[in-house]
């Protein structure tokens, strides 16, 4: 498919320069000239990309031609940001910001027109983000007042408000959906009355952040060790596992569109926390087995089996429902680099949460798994 954008990067390096403009004095009519032909260009580019989606039959061949431009228009408009930076001149500080616009309004077409192939987590403008940073902070603020009259718990504040300062503070964050994203979650959050309400409202945006995942996980699991007795836990964890199945959770929307959802994070929490329980259960008729099955020494953590465990189970490798299996097979006749006997409570705290440290020491047996495979 033909390239669309020449002619825009070409005006721009000729017309908008600042080298080319060196030693000139900018004239108002020549740089309105210029603005007025990229303005003509943004049109033609309109009706190209639409005449392009009628004529290709390839959805893939499509989705890769709109991120290319995708990427290229972002490329070109911080281009002209850069210039704007490096001058004070009033009259090409107005033409750059013209020229962005036009460029902006280019990339909202794709975004909009073309949703099902434009890159909806392709990193925002220089010019974009500039212009929306400070209505982020407004959000952010706006949040802070709130929640200081509503008395909502200082560690929850933190894991909500990181995504606003994020936004404003590191670049990589900065994408199309993430603003999109905290426009509409600021717009729900200010409608909590308490805490339950604000978690409600969590729940209800997928707001899929590991932090939240975590920090309501645990505050589950406080909950239900709060009472010694497993028949009672298992009572508290069934009672947890319907309200979370209750709760509503919007469509087509996500902190993190790639990511499980935050009310499947907390399910698999719970079910989790149920197979624990069963497993303690049957530690007892396992530990007599255990002394007389000899054990297969594995040159790995309980962490490391944890992770490779997880993995297998979110690839499909295990069913989920064979997880208990696996847990009591391992448990039964596998001992790890540190210790002979791997206890239920070890394995499963592992499980449930695998530290970023576990994360790489994996990633290293893997690749090494892959480098015997690429060499035999």
């Amino acid at each position: 498919m033909k390239y669309e954008l020449d002619t825009l990067e070409k005006l721009i390096e000729t017309a908008f320069n600042p080298v080319a403009l060196q030693g000139k004095d900018p004239v108002a009519e020549t740089l309105n000239g210029a603005v007025r032909d990229l303005r003509l260009e943004k049109y033609r580019l309109r009706k190209a990309f639409m005449d392009a989606s009628y004529e290709c039959k390839e959805q893939y061949s499509f989705a890769l031609y709109i991120h290319h431009h995708q990427q290229d228009l972002i490329r070109a408009s911080n281009t002209i940001y850069r210039y704007q930076q490096n001058t004070a001149h009033p009259l090409l500080q107005t033409s750059y910001t013209q020229c962005m616009g036009c460029i902006e309004e280019l990339l909202a077409l794709m975004r909009y027109d073309f949703k099902d192939h434009a890159n909806k987590l392709i990193t925002v403008t220089h010019y974009y983000r500039d212009e929306t940073a400070a209505m982020v902070k407004k959000y952010s603020t706006a949040q802070k007042k709130l929640w200081k009259q509503l008395n909502i718990s200082e560690r929850l504040q933190q894991i909500v408000l990181s995504v606003f300062e994020e936004y404003i503070e590191e670049e990589d964050c900065c994408s199309y959906q993430r603003y999109h994203y905290l426009q509409k979650l600021n717009a729900s959050l200010l409608q909590s009355k308490d805490e339950n309400s604000l978690i409600e409202s969590l729940f209800a945006m997928n707001y899929n952040s590991f932090l939240f995942i975590k920090w309501y996980a645990n505050n589950l699991t406080d909950r239900s060790q709060s009472n010694d007795k497993n028949e009672s836990r298992k009572q508290i964890l069934h009672t947890q596992l319907q309200e979370n199945d209750q709760r509503m959770q919007l469509q087509d929307i996500a902190l993190f569109p790639e990511e499980q959802s935050v009310k499947t994070a907390i399910r698999r929490h719970l079910e989790a926390e149920t197979q624990c329980l069963q497993l303690q259960e049957s530690a007892v008729t396992y530990k007599g087995i255990n002394d007389k099955i000899p054990k297969i020494q594995l040159d790995l953590s309980v962490k490391e089996i944890a992770c490779i465990i997880k993995l297998m189970e979110e690839t499909g490798m295990i069913k989920y429902e064979f997880k208990k299996d696996i847990f009591e097979w391992v448990v039964t006749h596998c001992s790890s680099k540190e210790q002979t006997e791997i206890s239920y409570g070890s394995l499963y705290k592992n499980y449930r949460d695998i530290e970023p440290a576990t994360k790489k020491s994996v990633k290293n047996i893997l690749l090494k798994l892959l480098n015997i495979v690429n060499r035999n």
